[in-house]
Order: structure tokens, then sequence, then C-alpha cells
């Protein structure tokens, strides 16, 4: 199964590898094949920093852990997905969080 992974994804497998999502992008590669697009690399430089203070980390072992969930991610140029592919992306993810169900009170 293809699964596309966002920034939040990444990151919550940096911040706790041993949790659910760092489980699924670590260890089952024979089930899914991951993908994102390469904007993902500039979120991560621009939260590094972010990253390291919360998980205590020195940069060399915040290094390690972001390659190490990347190595696990196929990396797509945000220029090979054509505008029907993104219009079409956009109008799923609509769909999608419009039929979540509102919280009850």
């Amino acid at each position: 199964m293809r699964v596309v992974v966002d920034t939040n994804i990444v990151f919550s497998a940096i911040l706790n590898s041993n949790g659910l999502i760092g489980e699924l992008l670590f260890n089952s590669e024979d089930q899914f094949e991951f993908y994102s697009t390469e904007f993902i690399l500039d979120e991560l430089a621009k939260y590094k920093t972010k990253l390291q203070s919360l998980t205590k980390m020195s940069e060399e072992k915040i290094n390690v852990s972001i390659h190490q969930v990347l190595k696990n991610i196929d990396l797509i140029s945000s220029e090979a997905i054509s505008k029907a592919d993104w219009n079409r992306a956009y109008e799923l993810a609509s769909v999608t969080l419009h039929s979540w169900p509102l919280p009850s009170e």
C-alpha cells in the first residue's frame, strides 16, 4: 500500500520513535511504500532546532534520527506532480476533513 507522509508524521516519528507512527515508519517497509514531497526537507531544516530542544538530542543525533526516518520515505519533487493531481489531492483532503464527525459536547 502507498502512504503519503506529511511533516507532522515525520516529526512524530522523530519525537517518539517507539510510538505507533515510529514503528510504522521504521518497521513496515514490507507492507507500505511511504512517499512525501521534497518540501519536507525544508520543513525539517526550519524546525530542526525545535526538534532538538524537544528531544534534548545533540545536533548529530537529531541528524541521524532525521536520516533514519527519511531513508524509508521516497521523496518526490513537487514539480513532478501535475496540476490535475494537486487538484485531486486537494479534493480528497477536503472531502476527508468535511466527513469527520464533530466532537460531541
